[in-house]
């Protein structure tokens, strides 16, 4: 009977479409189980898989420690201040570095040790002497707050102390440190000699130094008495006041005299109206201050100086490192 109604439906639409859904059973059997068996029953981890402290922390140190280190490069090739005595050979090629000062801090060792980085540096002065006469310096820097009236002082105190006869004269009229820092009459002094108003004998002072640090001022590292002329009065204008006929007159006055001349100028990197007295002393010294001193700026320096032909006779460098103070410090008196 079945077999007779198959034979009666075959060739029908019906059939053909029964046909068809039959053959698409398997497929969607397939898709509903996706041909997976059950192997093991799945089972509830003991610890979390997500995060991984320990790896987390190993990739955090690794990471933080070569980001630092990158930044610390980058900081130092961006740095343009002066670290050591290499830099400052390449930016000032054949200048001899006579001077070693180290940073003065507390205690009797360290004071010792300072002080005699400014009698080494006198010394060394002394036997380039020899050749040439020194008889007039000028110590000048790059810029403001590098030391130089600080080397202007101590090299003076530590002529004087070696039995020298020494005159100092404060020759930066815009920051007159030395002026201030020894509480100089300014009634008389350079601005004056400088206008014709006055001369170099009739404005010594005679002033009394004792080792102290000055946080703006310059640092004093011995003891004794300095011969000085004070800056003077303020001027005005000082551009006007500095040209190169008052500062051949006030050349001539000091050759005349027997003493060594020290003059404490302004940076010469930053004001060139002193550039004509470096031209007529007898040495031109540098100061430069490590870690303070920019090397952009020693360069303009070295420039300004070749133009004018002038060739420092050497630099002085404050705070150096020299060694530890404990050695100094075996030389002091037994208390």
């Amino acid at each position: 009977m079945q077999t007779r109604l198959s034979r009666a439906l075959r060739g029908t639409p019906e059939y053909a479409a029964l046909r068809a859904q039959s053959k698409q059973l398997p497929l969607l059997v397939s898709l509903q189980t996706g041909d997976a068996e059950l192997v093991q029953p799945a089972t509830t981890p003991g610890t979390a898989v997500r995060p991984n402290p320990a790896r987390n922390v190993a990739l955090g140190v690794i990471v933080g420690a070569l980001l630092g280190l990158g930044l610390a490069v980058l900081r130092d090739r961006l740095d343009q201040r002066i670290k050591n005595e290499e830099e400052i050979a390449a930016l000032l090629p054949g200048v001899p570095v006579i001077g070693l000062i180290s940073d003065r801090r507390r205690g009797h060792a360290s004071q010792l040790m300072t002080a005699e980085g400014f009698n080494t540096l006198q010394a060394n002065l002394g036997m380039m002497g020899r050749g040439r006469p020194l008889q007039t310096l000028l110590v000048t820097s790059a810029k403001p707050r590098e030391g130089k009236s600080t080397v202007a002082l101590n090299l003076a105190l530590a002529m004087r102390e070696s039995g020298g006869s020494t005159l100092l004269l404060d020759a930066d009229l815009r920051r007159p440190a030395v002026s201030e820092r020894l509480n100089a009459d300014r009634q008389s002094g350079v601005s004056r000699i400088l206008a014709g108003e006055g001369s170099i004998e009739t404005s010594v002072q005679e002033r009394k130094v004792n080792p102290s640090r000055n946080g703006d001022g310059p640092s004093v590292a011995l003891a004794g008495k300095v011969s000085l002329v004070a800056a003077g009065p303020p001027a005005p204008n000082v551009p006007l006041l500095v040209n190169e006929r008052s500062l051949q007159s006030l050349m001539q006055e000091t050759r005349t005299r027997e003493e060594c001349v020290i003059f404490d100028g302004p940076p010469v990197g930053t004001f060139a109206d002193m550039l004509p007295l470096a031209k007529e002393v007898d040495g031109v010294i540098v100061v430069v201050r490590l870690y303070h001193s920019r090397g952009d700026e020693i360069k303009r320096l070295a420039a300004q100086l070749e133009s004018a032909a002038i060739e420092p006779i050497g630099v002085v460098v404050l705070g150096a490192a020299i060694g530890p103070s404990s050695y100094y410090s075996e030389y002091l008196p037994k208390r």
